[in-house]
């Protein structure tokens, strides 16, 4: 490919399951020029909780957990209804991004807990709510 010398320019490199980098790149003269690029894993792991009431301290079952953005109005991103002993589970959650998980009921107050899922590991956030 025959690309201008000494004019700035930005390559894109991806791939799917690897984050997309950019890398400026400026050709300095006629001959032939590599770039090796790096590109990182994108990583998943899950979040597990259980939902409780913050003063009988019993299990909620039927409440909602969220996992939203942290930016753009809180977008949910996936969700997820307690088990009967309160518990959850949102799987396949990218790892190392801010989130913001929060916790449903009716008759009690929304609680909103800032995570971000480690590495491929799981999280482990517990949510009472208050009435």
């Amino acid at each position: 490919m025959n690309v201008q010398t000494g004019i700035a320019r930005t390559l894109n490199a991806q791939a799917s399951g690897f984050i997309a980098k950019n890398t400026a790149v400026t050709v300095v003269d006629t001959a032939a020029m590599t770039v090796n690029i790096k590109l990182v894993k994108i990583l998943f792991g899950s979040i597990t909780g259980t939902v409780t009431d913050s003063v009988a301290g019993t299990a909620l079952a039927g409440a909602k957990v969220y996992l939203r953005t942290t930016t753009g109005g809180g977008t949910i991103l996936d969700s997820a209804t307690t088990a009967a002993n309160g518990s959850y589970t949102i799987a396949n959650v990218q790892a190392g991004i801010a989130r913001t998980l929060r916790a449903q009921d009716s008759g009690f107050v929304t609680k909103n807990t800032a995570v971000t899922v480690p590495d491929t590991a799981a999280l482990t956030p517990i949510s009472r709510l208050l009435r």
